[in-house]
């Protein structure tokens, strides 16, 4: 398994080709101008260069003539009816993917319940959980501030746990409870009830922590894989948050990736781990399919000691690596004979960045809700001994 071609419905009718690259925006309360718009419609934009065609902002595209265009979703689809009726049965149309149950477009889909009795989102897949018990992080999710608070307590027993927003990303947010009334507090500041709608998610927390990104994207007829490490960066608050990636791709599935002998093991492990996750969620979800998946798999030490490694952050949509991602898919779209490539993608909160020459930038300015923020993606000289 690993090609997503294995997963994605083939086109009815060879006319059903796309016309045109079209964004789509669905994170409610996205401003118009802030870096992730931006960054999201100069990715679009490098994509239609890539396939060459026209580029369209959405507010430029009809309903009727959307059916004809490739898309470019800001966040996963989670309706197959409605995907269908923009022209999306396959993930050929568009960059990122489409699910068919809301929690899946969150960290919720990574952990089972607390138990059987637990509150739980339509669509819950008990057999999807089992399966990737061993491919992640001891956790679970909860939809409930009591289903929570009584995972918590139980997980409590091995070391502090670390919750976060099912929605949360960035590396912005999560909370460290190394006792009950830490838990309870941390708990209590998420809302009532009635705001548990999205759930949250409670994992051993580790420390020495490294975080990989592993993935794979196909455009065309183009498949990539890659797998790196992560790193992290201050805001203007102070605060660490996701600073870029230096990923290494190679054309073809995981099992190409996983050729490459030079892997270390436990870059070797998150590959793996990634490749499993992926593809169970194909095999749980009937009629789900996707262009780009990822994963954020970390590893570290819990409080007793011991060493772990799990996907704590699946994704089928642009995200923080998609930068890197398309700087690859170009480089080896221009060159036929490349086997690898390193590709990074930075992003820095300083008023005077220092930018390479050779960088695509896909915002540096000021930002109204982060500050000054420039991004950029670039091809790098030489594979990264982090990987290889």
């Amino acid at each position: 398994m690993g090609d997503l071609s294995d997963h994605a419905p083939r086109p009815a009718a060879a006319d059903a080709r796309p016309t045109g690259v079209c964004v789509v925006a669905l994170k409610p309360g996205r401003r118009n101008g802030s870096h992730e718009d931006v960054t999201h419609h100069r990715l679009a934009e490098r994509l239609a260069a890539l396939k060459q065609l026209p580029f369209y902002d959405a507010c430029d595209v009809t309903r009727s003539s959307a059916r004809n265009h490739y898309f470019v979703p800001d966040a996963m689809l989670v309706s197959l009816t409605g995907a269908r009726a923009l022209g999306i049965t396959d993930a050929d149309h568009l960059f990122g993917g489409v699910v068919p149950y809301p929690y899946m477009a969150t960290k919720t889909i990574s952990h089972p319940l607390p138990g059987e009795a637990c509150a739980r989102p339509v669509g819950w897949s008990t057999d999807f959980s089992r399966q990737v018990r061993e491919l992640v992080l001891p956790g679970y999710s909860a939809f409930s501030f009591a289903d929570a608070q009584s995972a918590g307590q139980s997980m409590l027993q091995d070391g502090s746990v670390r919750i976060k927003k099912a929605a949360g990303a960035g590396g912005a947010g999560p909370a460290v409870a190394s006792d009950a009334r830490q838990l309870q507090a941390t708990l209590q500041a998420f809302g009532e009830e009635g705001a548990w709608f999205d759930g949250v998610v409670l994992e051993r927390n580790l420390v020495d922590v490294v975080t990989h990104s592993v993935g794979q994207v196909r455009v065309s007829k183009l498949q990539l894989s890659y797998c790196g490490r992560q790193q992290s960066t201050l805001d203007h608050r102070g605060h660490l948050v996701y600073g870029g990636a230096r990923l290494e791709f190679v054309r073809g599935d995981y099992d190409a990736l996983l050729r490459r002998h030079e892997l270390k093991a436990q870059l070797r492990l998150a590959v793996r781990q990634a490749r499993d996750f992926q593809r169970c969620a194909f095999d749980c979800f009937p009629g789900m399919f996707a262009s780009r998946c990822h994963c954020d798999v970390v590893q570290g030490v819990d409080d007793l000691g011991r060493w772990c490694s799990g996907v704590v952050a699946p994704s089928w949509c642009v995200g923080h690596t998609s930068a890197a991602e398309i700087t690859a898919l170009e480089a080896f779209a221009a060159q036929p004979e490349l086997d690898t490539v390193c590709a990074s993608t930075t992003e820095l909160y300083d008023l005077r960045p220092n930018v390479p020459r050779d960088a695509h930038v896909y915002f540096s300015g000021i930002d109204e809700r982060v500050g000054a923020i420039t991004k950029y993606s670039r091809i790098e000289s030489a594979p990264s001994t982090t990987a290889w």
